[in-house]
């Protein structure tokens, strides 16, 4: 754990840990729907089209609480 990390108070960390799971969690339900043969390809298109919203919320839930705590982007 960070010298930063151990500043924060633990619900904050629970909160991130939390958004970080669940941006993840959403990453790996995209991938495997995407790697799932359907029967009807419609719906396929349509699930893989809301898990990418979710996906992308999901991120800026996360890079949004990363900021508010003061954690740098490590991509930036």
């Amino acid at each position: 754990m960070t010298e930063a990390a151990k500043l924060w108070r633990p619900e904050e960390e629970r909160m991130l840990r939390w958004l970080l799971r669940r941006a993840d969690a959403l990453n790996i339900a995209y991938m495997a729907v995407e790697l799932e043969e359907w029967g009807y390809p419609e719906a396929k298109e349509e699930m893989l089209e809301t898990l990418e919203k979710m996906r992308e919320e999901a991120h800026e839930w996360f890079a949004s609480y990363r900021r508010a705590l003061g954690i740098p982007d490590p991509l930036a």
